[in-house]
């Protein structure tokens, strides 16, 4: 070929690269292709697919899968800014996606011409990518053991539901799970002090657990508490094996409790971790241990021996971890009843499961996951239909914390007595006096003196807390749109809607006794958790003494 030839095929060639590359801007589409990660790629916990949004159509939309199996569709905003990415975030291990290789595949659809139902399939990309959630270099056993440092401040957030379980539970006509309510806390775990206990031999960390937010779902509604209204701090003296020596305000979050009747914990329970050195697949036991039953404060809780086994090392929030799976299944001792939130069950039967994670570097809480399972006989009303009958006497009316004077068995459980309730009751429609329709806080319920659970000493049906008097109905209620105290929150309520009230564990005697499960999930994830680590951090002896740590009184 002459040199003036391929000067000719070369200003072609650049003629037509260029009119294809102005076509393409004109038409605004970029390439559709999975840029990250890219095919071979390592990758654990959270894993971002990231596609060009300009390669998206208007109209168009993504369908992803996942080892060839279809996962879900996803359409971009049509006024999302085209120089970001259209991402996919694939949790590798709330999917429980096992290690090894696996292929993402995304594949375009764009409305077919002419059509506005008929879609085309305009592009398709995959990569193959090995997943590696569990450490495969990791020590081969640890010394467990939490490392506190004065000045630290851990925020961790809580999520929990409760709810009953349908299928296995009487409820009537309602065959599906019935939410109680669900919860949204905040809590600080600030370290004040450590020092050296001589007579212990170890560092003994005094640490504040504080309830910083509060959230409450309930009926469709969510209410938040005003921060300044939630519990004081509980103050805890720990071990580096989390072994509690000493706390203070172990009623801290009573009113809490005992008003709302939910998955609310004030304290972080760190998880007592093993004695010893142990290996991968090693286990042991725990005596003592609260089980976090929703409605009750850690000063009620009941307290079993768990069975612990460390079963792997694995990536969790960034960090190098240890997971240790602990397990109880029985009665509680002294627990021919247990009050489950706002249902009293009767003969129960307790199954808990709890993954912990903790960095076994820095020697931090990383993250728990707890489902806790009650099974056993209840004589409240679990069908949302027969809660509007006022059959039973739900929550409200006044009284105390197990309820106002009245013999020994009526009165609900010993001890904690309140000052005379908050305005209105918490659901369930009213009882023999406990007033008009009852509903979350209740409409009035005259002076009908509460149980907790059963029915008060003097007369009319029991009520969980609250004096009658002051809610509206749920027709008057405005919803909320500020953060609110306790108080406000009972009185702004109301109206028998589904009653909580599936009232309640508070029912009248005569109700039909029947089965129920009952369970509640719980997820306590450290915040701002991130950065890998790699190395122990080492932190010098301490070499003071201490006998007893008092609280700094500056703090609430």
């Amino acid at each position: 070929m002459s040199i003036r030839n391929a000067m000719r095929l070369s200003a072609v060639t650049a003629l037509l690269v260029g009119s294809l590359m102005a076509v393409h801007s004109q038409s605004g589409q970029a390439p559709f292709t999975i840029r990250r990660p890219q095919d071979g790629s390592t990758v654990r916990e959270n894993v971002r697919v990231e596609i060009p949004r300009a390669s998206i159509g208007r109209g168009g939309f993504v369908a992803i899968y996942l080892d060839n199996k279809f996962e879900l569709a996803l359409a971009p905003d049509p006024d999302d800014d085209a120089s970001k990415p259209f991402t996919f975030a694939w949790d590798t291990k709330a999917n429980k996606v096992s290690d090894g290789e696996h292929s993402v595949r995304a594949v375009l659809y764009e409305p077919a011409s002419g059509s506005g139902v008929a879609v085309n399939q305009k592009g398709s990309s995959e990569v193959r990518l090995t997943v590696a959630n569990k450490i495969t270099d990791g020590p081969s056993s640890l010394l467990l053991r939490y490392k506190n440092r004065e000045g630290d401040e851990l925020d961790y957030e809580r999520l929990g539901k409760s709810l009953i379980v349908g299928g296995v539970s009487e409820m009537g006509k309602s065959t599906g799970d019935q939410i109680l309510a669900s919860v949204r806390s905040k809590l600080r775990f600030d370290v004040q002090d450590v020092r050296f206990d001589s007579d212990r031999g170890v560092d003994v960390s005094l640490v504040r657990n504080k309830l910083t937010e509060l959230a409450i779902l309930q009926s469709g509604q969510e209410v938040t508490l005003d921060p300044g209204q939630l519990s004081n701090s509980m103050y805890q003296e720990l071990s580096p094996q989390g072994n509690v020596f000493y706390e203070t305000g172990t009623a801290a979050g009573l009113a809490e409790f005992m008003q709302v009747g939910l998955p609310v914990n004030n304290t972080l329970e760190l998880p007592e971790l093993p004695t010893g050195r142990e290996e991968i697949g090693a286990t042991w036991t725990t005596e003592r241990q609260r089980l976090d039953i929703p409605g009750l404060p850690p000063a009620l809780q009941p307290r079993v021996t768990l069975r612990n086994k460390l079963e792997d090392l694995e990536w969790e929030s960034g960090y190098p971890t240890a997971r240790i799976h602990q397990t109880y299944s029985g009665t509680p001792p002294n627990s021919k009843a247990i009050q489950f939130g706002p249902i009293n069950v009767t003969s129960p039967t307790v199954i808990f499961e709890r993954d912990i994670y903790v960095a076994y570097n820095s020697g931090k809480l990383i993250k728990t996951t707890r489902t806790l399972t009650v099974k056993g006989r209840t004589t409240a009303i679990l069908d949302p239909s027969e809660a509007a009958s006022g059959a039973a006497g739900g929550f409200p009316g006044s009284g105390g914390y197990p309820g106002s004077s009245g013999s020994p068995g009526s009165g609900g459980l010993a001890g904690y007595p309140m000052t005379p309730g908050m305005p209105g009751g918490y659901p369930g429609s009213g009882g023999a006096a406990g007033g008009r329709s009852g509903g979350y806080p209740g409409s009035s319920g005259s002076s009908a003196s509460g149980g907790y659970p059963g029915s008060g000493g003097g007369s009319g049906s029991g009520g969980y807390p609250g004096s009658g008097g002051g809610g509206r109905t749920r027709t008057q209620a405005a919803a909320p749109r500020k953060a609110l105290t306790i108080r406000e929150m009972m009185a702004s309520r109301g109206g028998s809607g589904m009653v909580s009230g599936l009232s309640t564990g508070m029912a009248t005697e005569g109700m039909k006794d029947k089965a129920v499960v009952l369970q509640a999930v719980t997820t306590t994830q450290l915040l701002g958790a991130h950065a890998d680590e790699t190395t122990a951090t080492v932190r010098p002896a301490a070499v003071k003494s201490v006998k007893r740590i008092a609280p700094k009184k500056r703090h609430k």
